[in-house]
């Protein structure tokens, strides 16, 4: 049996980790974390070597990609731009609070050894059998006092809406807070926040009652007529209106004055935020909350007629409710189209989406174009179908061309290359030479002020005279400091490890792995595995409305661990240079969020399965830093493929005219159906209305 060997005698290499969860809390928390750490290295005489710091301030533990400098510790460690021994927190709760930090503590020693210690425990060795039981306490520890606070905080909030005050979060559109006040010992304070009518939306959400009510307009034909209006496009949130927006209007019970809390449950599974429909007999229901928008009897027409659209839907697209007991928290979304989230409208920006018609073709085809999902509510002016299995050969294939053929035996290596190891190896010269020549004295010099500052201000912490409000002044100032010289710290260790990790990662034994993993992914049939492999090189392909389809790949899609180094060289100015012919189109940009996590197995560490170094598979802007020079654009212009009638409608037509013939000799004659001369004859008829037309303008011109 395989034993690591723990001997704190010998100068082990550590980074310190420290957090706090909120705002509100001790801001000198971090730094007092920090103290701790170094008290008990001291007590116990023990010369380990330091190696940086990392903090975090104000963020939850449960999570971990919402911690960046969390996630810079890991990414390093993994990359190995810090070659350290352990990691040192106050207690093992600053490490985090996630479900699975057993396992990424795990993951840590096993593919990076790298042991997490903590203060508390007098750095005890986790790997000894007293250790590996502490180690069982703590991670209980860590992830059920989450679930204490959670359960006294939800507790708080039913208290507070069962006495008809705001509970928190935004407020539903038609209705503002109003604070209520108390005197206490002479004091004035808030004791809660009431909903009360806002006259500049009340009219707009009682239109949308009316046209659901009366009109019987579902949630994306309001949205239309809502987003025709100017005006009210102006003043809205997000200027624009969603057709979810409004379905998640007409079916919140608050607009007939019934709170309903606790209708979902939410958690930390798999670090992402998860969302659960709690049972009926589980929420918490206060008539009378506040004033009613809209009448009851209204609200119950408008939702019962909602219902009855949703199950019917629902029956036609075969969703049936599983029979499973215990259904899967993150199971992970299983894709049909491997282009799904790749896909972005030239003009919005948004993902397009693919969509299946309900009809099928003679030979029993289903078509699939992709589509914007803006353009159906009125907010995109781009209408344009992109047929899926069009768009899907041409990028497979200009993929193909450009990173393969793939190598024909273990040694051989693609032809494009040496050519990028040359520019890579230019650029990275370069950047040293500049930061060794540049960067590197004036970091230095930086440093040693920044050190002279912060003990200056620790002297002034003893101080019992200095007053509370220049006290605060200066924990900010520490605060500060104390980032910008982990900062620095980073960036030094970076300038001097660079020509490193610039030969690590230029490996042509990891690129033609990577592209063999490629290469046997497409010729799998599993979409969902391909949109992950995918996304590793692609940026985003992008539809415009005169049928221009614009592919972004970047070229260092292979690598892991240079996105560091060559991102931010250019401040974005590639993403920036790509977008200039869509900015005056008038329409609103989306800002694209996290893609939904995937059902594949990627074998990543540290719980961040889908992270390549520091960059996410599922963040839309993973690639915004990097320069132009990086990525190869391809074009593509889809095809016009026009349908039978309108080929062939002037020969319907003259047939018609000529021969006098009826639709169904026509559809003999023609071998297509009637209602496809039907068509043709319209189309024709068109034809000859605007030429005539314009024959007579330039009769009168």
């Amino acid at each position: 049996m395989i034993q690591s060997k723990f001997d704190p005698t010998k100068p082990i290499r550590y980074v310190m980790y420290a957090r706090m969860s909120s705002d509100q809390q001790n801001p000198r928390s971090p730094d007092q974390q920090y103290d701790e750490i170094q008290r008990t290295l001291k007590r116990n005489g023990y010369s380990w070597v330091p190696c940086g710091t990392f903090r975090d301030d104000g963020l939850s533990g449960r999570k971990m990609s919402n911690r960046p400098s969390f996630m810079q510790m890991m990414d390093d460690i993994k990359s190995r731009r810090l070659d350290v021994d352990a990691i040192l927190v106050d207690s093992f709760e600053r490490f985090g609070r996630m479900r699975d930090v057993d396992n990424v503590r795990q993951n840590l020693l096993t593919h990076s050894g790298v042991m997490v210690l903590t203060a508390d425990s007098n750095f005890t060795d986790p790997t000894s059998v007293p250790g590996k039981a502490l180690g069982f306490v703590e991670s209980f520890r860590a992830t059920q006092d989450a679930h204490v606070k959670a359960h006294n905080v939800l507790r708080g909030k039913r208290d507070i809406v069962g006495q008809k005050y705001w509970p928190g979060g935004p407020t539903p559109m038609g209705y503002k807070l109003k604070s209520v006040m108390r005197e206490c010992d002479g004091r004035t304070e808030t004791i809660g926040n009431r909903l009360v009518l806002d006259p500049q939306w009340v009219s707009v959400v009682r239109e949308i009652f009316d046209m659901a009510d009366k009109l019987g307009l579902g949630s994306n034909r309001i949205a239309q007529a809502l987003n025709k209006r100017s005006d009210l496009v102006e003043q809205s949130r997000a200027h624009r209106f969603h057709s979810d927006t409004i379905g998640r209007i007409l079916s919140n019970p608050i607009y007939k004055g019934v709170m309903v809390f606790g209708r979902v449950a939410t958690d930390i599974v798999d670090d992402r935020k998860v969302t659960v429909r709690n049972a009926a007999d589980e929420h918490f229901i206060v008539k009378d909350f506040c004033e009613p928008l809209i009448s009851p009897e209204v609200w119950e027409r408008v939702n019962a007629v909602r219902e009855e659209r949703g199950a019917c839907i629902k029956r036609l697209r075969g969703r049936n409710k599983s029979n499973k007991q215990f259904q899967a928290l993150a199971p992970g979304l299983i894709l049909k189209f491997p282009l799904s989230g790749l896909v972005r409208c030239g003009v919005c920006g948004a993902s397009m989406r693919p969509n299946q018609g309900g009809g099928t073709s003679k030979r029993g085809r289903r078509f699939v174009y992709y589509m914007c999902p803006s353009h159906h509510h009125g907010s995109c002016t781009n209408p344009l179908y992109c047929p899926e299995d069009w768009l899907r050969e041409s990028v497979l294939g200009a993929l193909r061309n450009r990173l393969f053929p793939a190598p024909g035996s273990p040694g051989e290596i693609p032809a494009w290359f040496p050519e990028l190891v040359t520019e890579v190896e230019n650029c990275l010269e370069e950047l040293a030479q500049s930061k060794q020549s540049n960067a590197r004295p004036a970091l230095e010099q930086e440093l040693k002020d920044i050190d002279n500052k912060i003990k200056g201000w620790t002297l002034s912490f003893g101080d019992p005279n200095l007053p509370a409000a220049m006290r605060g002044v200066l924990i900010e100032q520490s605060k500060s400091a104390c980032e910008r010289r982990d900062q620095i710290a980073r960036e030094l260790a970076q300038i001097d490890n660079l020509k490193e990790i610039v030969k690590r990662e230029l490996n042509p034994k990891r690129v033609i792995e990577c592209l063999q993993q490629l290469a046997t992914v497409m010729e799998e049939s599993n979409p969902t595995q391909l949109n992950h492999e995918l996304s590793r090189h692609i940026d985003r392909i992008e539809v415009f409305p005169d049928r221009r389809v614009v592919m972004r790949t970047c070229r260092l899609g292979v690598f892991e661990g240079l996105d560091f180094v060559l991102s931010n060289v250019s401040g974005g100015a590639g993403r920036a240079a790509a977008s200039e012919e869509i900015q005056d189109s008038g329409v609103q940009r989306i800002k694209p969020r996290l893609r939904v996590k995937l059902n594949v197995d990627t074998g990543g560490h540290f719980g961040t399965a889908s992270s390549t170094g520091s960059r996410r598979i599922e963040d839309p802007e993973q690639f915004a830093d990097f320069d132009e020079q990086w990525f190869w654009v391809d074009h593509f212009q889809m095809p016009d493929n026009r349908c039978w009638s309108e080929e062939n409608a002037d020969q319907v037509a003259s047939a018609r005219t000529n021969q006098r013939l009826s639709l169904a000799k026509l559809a003999k004659r023609f071998g297509v159906s009637i209602p496809t001369i039907r068509r043709a004859l319209k189309i024709a008829a068109g034809r000859t209305a605007a030429t005539a037309q314009a024959n007579g303008a330039a009769i009168l011109g």
